[in-house]
C-alpha cells in the first residue's frame, strides 16, 4: 500500500515550532524542530527539512553551542541538491557564515557569505550578504576594503528606507574611519546614534556607545569612560552579556584603583555565567536531542513488535482457518466415503439376491 503523506502534520508541528521560536521558547522550539525532522523526507519535502536545519542551527548558535550549529547545518548541506527554493539555499550559507563568525574562523565564514552572495536571491539578502562580507572584513582588520562596501550600502534606497539598518550601516562607516585615522567617524558615530534612538533601538546605541568611548579612549579618557558606562547600561536592559562584557573591557581599561577592581570583578562573574548558561544550554539540546532520537527508537522498537505480534497473530490465524479446512475436507471425505461403501454394500446385497431369485 501507498504510504500516507504527512505533510499536513509536519505543517502544524511547524507552526507550533515557529510560535514558540517568536515567543524566545528556544528550548520548546528546538524540541518540535527534532520532531519535524524525524518524520521530514529530505528528498521528497527538502524545503521544510533543510529550513528547519536552519532554525535549529541558528538555535544552538543563539546559545554559544558553535559545534552544534556546525554540525546540524553540515547534515543540511548534503540534501541542498534536492532545494529548489534558493531562499533556504541561502539561510543555509548565511547560517553557516554566522557560525564560523562566532568561531572566529573568517575564512570559511567570509567563503560561505560569498556563496550566499553569489546566488539567484533577491535583492535585499544580496545586501544583507554584502554587510556580512564587510563585518567578516572588519573582523579581519581590513578597514579600508570594509568600507568601501558600507559606503556603497549607505547610497541604496532598500538601506536608507529602513531606519535601523541604515544606523548599523553609518554607524559601521564610522567605526572604519576611526580605524583608519579619519576624524569624520565623530559625525557618523553621532548621526547613527540619533537614529538609533529615534527608534529606541537599544543594541545598537550600546554598540555606537562603545564605539564612541574607543574614540575618545586616548585624548578624553573621562568621557570615554562614560559613554563606555552608557553602552554598559544600554546592554544591560537587554540583557546582552556580551555586549556588557565588551563594555566592562572598556570601562577597565579607563580606570583605576578601586573601579578598576569593581569592574574587573564584575567582568569575571559575567564571564563565569556566561560559560555556566551555555555549557547548560549546549547539554540542554544535545539531551533534546538524544530524548528524541531514543524515543523514536523506542517508537520504532514497539512498532516493530506490535508488526511481529500482528504477523504472528495472522499466522496463528492461518493456520486455524487451514485446520478448518483440512477438517471439513476430512469429514466429507469420510461422509462421502461412508455412502459410497454404504451403497456399494446395498448394491451387492440386490445384485445377490437377485441372482438367487432367478437361480
Amino acid at each position: 500500500s501507498k504510504p500516507k503523506s504527512n505533510k499536513a502534520e509536519i505543517e502544524k508541528l511547524l507552526t507550533i515550532a515557529d510560535k514558540l521560536y517568536d515567543d524566545k521558547k528556544f528550548d520548546s522550539a528546538f524540541y518540535y524542530y527534532i520532531e519535524v525532522k524525524s518524520i521530514c523526507n529530505p528528498k521528497t519535502d527538502p524545503e521544510n527539512f533543510v529550513s528547519t536545519l536552519n532554525s535549529m542551527a541558528e538555535i544552538q548558535r543563539y546559545h554559544g553551542d558553535y559545534d552544534g550549529s556546525e554540525l546540524t547545518l553540515t547534515e543540511a548541506i548534503h540534501y541542498l541538491k534536492y532545494v529548489k527554493k534558493q531562499k533556504h539555499i541561502w539561510n543555509t550559507y548565511i547560517e553557516f557564515g554566522n557560525t564560523f563568525l562566532c568561531k572566529s574562523d573568517f575564512n570559511n565564514a567570509f567563503t560561505y557569505y560569498n556563496k550566499a552572495l553569489n546566488l539567484k536571491t533577491s535583492e535585499w539578502r544580496k545586501l544583507s550578504a554584502k554587510n556580512n562580507i564587510a563585518v567578516v572584513l572588519l573582523e579581519q582588520h581590513k578597514y579600508k576594503e570594509a568600507l568601501q562596501i558600507y559606503l556603497s550600502l549607505s547610497k541604496r534606497k532598500e538601506i536608507i528606507e529602513v531606519t535601523e539598518n541604515y544606523a548599523k550601516v553609518l554607524d559601521n562607516i564610522g567605526f572604519c574611519y576611526f580605524k583608519i585615522g579619519d576624524p569624520q567617524a565623530l559625525l557618523y558615530f553621532n548621526k547613527a546614534l540619533q537614529l538609533s534612538n529615534k527608534i529606541n533601538d537599544i543594541w545598537e546605541a550600546g554598540k555606537i556607545y562603545l564605539h564612541l568611548s574607543k574614540f575618545h579612549q586616548i585624548n578624553n579618557s573621562g568621557l570615554s569612560s562614560e559613554y563606555a558606562l552608557l553602552s554598559y547600561k544600554k546592554y544591560s536592559t537587554i540583557k546582552d552579556a556580551d555586549g556588557r562584557m565588551s563594555a566592562l573591557k572598556q570601562l577597565i581599561n579607563n580606570s583605576k584603583d578601586h573601579e578598576l577592581k569593581k569592574y574587573s570583578l564584575l567582568y569575571i562573574n559575567i564571564n563565569d555565567s556566561i560559560t555556566e548558561v551555555r555549557q547548560k544550554s549546549k547539554n540542554q539540546f544535545a539531551k533534546i536531542k538524544y530524548d528524541s532520537k531514543k524515543e523514536k527508537e523506542e517508537n520504532l522498537k514497539l512498532k516493530t513488535n506490535k508488526a511481529e505480534n500482528e504477523l504472528q497473530l495472522e499466522r496463528q490465524k492461518n493456520r486455524n482457518i487451514t485446520s478448518y479446512i483440512l477438517m471439513v475436507l476430512s469429514l466429507s471425505l469420510i461422509v462421502v466415503l461412508y455412502f459410497y461403501l454404504t451403497s456399494r454394500g446395498n448394491r451387492e446385497k440386490i445384485e445377490a439376491t437377485y441372482k438367487s431369485e432367478t437361480r
